[in-house]
């Protein structure tokens, strides 16, 4: 493809007529129409398809260009990005590895300069076409890695700058990679030389990363913030700054609902500072903390900022007697405590039942249990398999409104 993408309306209306299709099924069909590119038409419905929940927005413009699913699968999903474009503004935003440009297409709503390096020619004649459709202002695009634009880029005013990488995280093999160290480009590599030549320095990174690695291993680290869409951690993402290595560092938490994202926030010596109490029974309500929550590793605080008492140390599960509205997660009101003996069991576990099962600081694990309580997975119950005070319990109960 050449640097200005044309698609011919036989190929475009093929794509939109067989976006729901089932693709290895309709790539058997043997009628071909001559003006329609197959090859394109193929990869544009696979990533489409991908782009549906994940990218609603750009998957509603028919003007766009997708690159191979692998890229979408990669880019960030359009809510996280959406957030994102409320935390950070400036004057010039580098994105070092903008992919598909989710990113770099909300955040520059932020910023008066974009510009984007990517090492791929097709992702690069892609993301000029789509930020064109998109109208994306004073926008440039650079055919190279960030390792190399990096060594060659040298600013006007270093205040000005803000470099954003979200570096590969997926290895040759296929397998995804968490290690700083691991990931293309090297963060650990870079890191002076971004300090040096940026303001600001924002890097996405897996939700399986390291906090307290990456609080010894990177020492301008001035933020941390952690994502989740529908309490399922999606991102961390941290911003660094040339300064000498704090003792506390904020970190903000945020989980994206369909109503209002919710928040969690604290310093990192909070956390440290406080203690938990511990419950001697379960009280009428059971509070789960959100992903993000337990991500930021707040596990006394949110008990003691919310008045509430742990089950055990590593249970990270909380009760009261009465309700606390404003928790951020998961709140449940207790229907049966139930202790580890075949009888109780029996006559309260429904056999072939319906329950939400999850374990908590338990010695099995979910399938498990749930094969040696034969019971299936959904219903309006939950049971929580957790440890209260070193004993092994079962707590039935059902999630609040």
């Amino acid at each position: 493809m050449g640097a200005g993408i044309k698609v011919n309306q036989e190929t475009r209306a093929f794509i939109q007529d067989h976006l729901q299709d089932d693709l290895p099924r309709l790539m058997l069909l043997k009628k071909r129409v001559p003006e329609i590119d197959y090859p394109f038409a193929y990869q544009q419905i696979a990533s489409r398809q991908k782009a549906e929940k994940k990218l609603p927005f750009w998957y509603s413009r028919e003007d766009l260009i997708f690159p191979a699913p692998l890229s979408v699968e990669q880019a960030s999903s359009e809510k996280s990005a959406q957030y994102k474009a409320n935390l950070f503004s400036g004057e010039h935003l580098i994105d070092l590895s903008a992919g598909f440009g989710v990113d770099a297409f909300w955040l520059s709503s932020r910023f008066n300069r974009l510009t984007c390096v990517e090492p791929n020619q097709e992702l690069c004649e892609i993301l000029k076409h789509n930020f064109k459709a998109l109208n994306v202002p004073n926008f440039n695009i650079h055919h190279t890695d960030a390792e190399e634009f990096i060594k060659m880029f040298t600013p006007e005013k270093r205040e000005n700058i803000t470099f954003y990488i979200d570096p590969d995280r997926r290895s040759v093999q296929g397998s995804k990679l968490v290690l700083l160290e691991d990931c293309s480009p090297n963060i650990l590599d870079l890191y002076h030389d971004l300090i040096k030549k940026g303001g600001k320095v924002i890097v996405k990174l897996s939700p399986m990363i390291d906090l307290k690695q990456l609080m010894n291993r990177l020492p301008g680290l001035a933020v941390v913030y952690i994502i989740s869409v529908k309490n399922e951690c999606k991102e961390v993402v941290i911003q660094l700054e040339d300064r000498p290595k704090q003792p506390s560092i904020p970190i903000f938490t945020v989980n994206i609902t369909d109503s209002a994202p919710i928040s969690f926030n604290f310093n990192s010596d909070e956390e440290e500072n406080c203690s938990s109490t511990f419950a001697d029974q379960v009280g009428q309500y059971i509070y789960e903390p959100y992903s993000n929550v337990l991500k930021a590793g707040a596990f006394k605080l949110v008990g003691e900022r919310f008045r509430l008492k742990k089950l055990d140390h590593h249970s990270h599960l909380y009760t009261s007697d009465e309700p606390v509205a404003e928790f951020p997660g998961k709140i449940f009101r207790v229907d049966k405590v139930l202790g580890w003996s075949k009888g109780e069991l029996k006559q309260e576990i429904q056999k072939g039942g319906f329950y939400h099962l999850a374990v908590r600081n338990f010695p099995m694990s979910t399938n498990a249990l749930r094969q040696q309580l034969q019971i299936k997975e959904g219903g309006d119950q939950s049971l929580f398999a957790t440890t209260l005070q070193g004993k092994h319990i079962l707590i039935l109960c059902h999630l609040m409104d």
